[in-house]
């Protein structure tokens, strides 16, 4: 029976996919650990270069020629709105990381963490 065979081969297909998730889940390695941390660094750091370097363009720029200064700090405003998506995906993992580590965190001292919503609610609803 061809269904038979289909449902057969995709179980198969979800057992390896679970199998490999658990075995991710399990590991302990380093990487699991740093790699939240390394991303709020490196975040970060490019975050406070990248204004520092549209600082440093603007104000040379408005020193060194009036005129054109609007021109380059427009040209500013257009690299930092074409780059707004990037780190807009860039901080949004990193808020999702930290979430993660202050639930498990949560989790690993016996505390139930409680989801914003509930806690929103048992404060309007006392």
């Amino acid at each position: 029976n061809y269904e038979a065979m289909v449902i057969q081969e995709d179980t198969k297909r979800l057992d390896i996919i679970n199998q490999t998730m658990r075995t991710e889940y399990e590991t302990k390695g380093k990487f699991k650990t740093y790699w939240r941390p390394y991303w709020g660094w490196v975040s970060g750091t490019m975050f406070g270069f990248q204004m520092f370097a549209f600082s440093l363009i603007g104000l040379i720029a408005i020193v060194k020629d009036v005129d054109k200064s609007i021109e380059v700090i427009n040209a500013i405003a257009a690299l930092a709105a074409a780059l707004s998506t990037t780190w807009l995906l860039a901080l949004s993992v990193l808020g999702l990381a930290v979430h993660k580590r202050s639930k498990d965190k949560q989790i690993a001292a016996g505390i139930q963490p409680i989801s914003i919503l509930k806690t929103v609610l048992s404060k309007i609803i006392k």
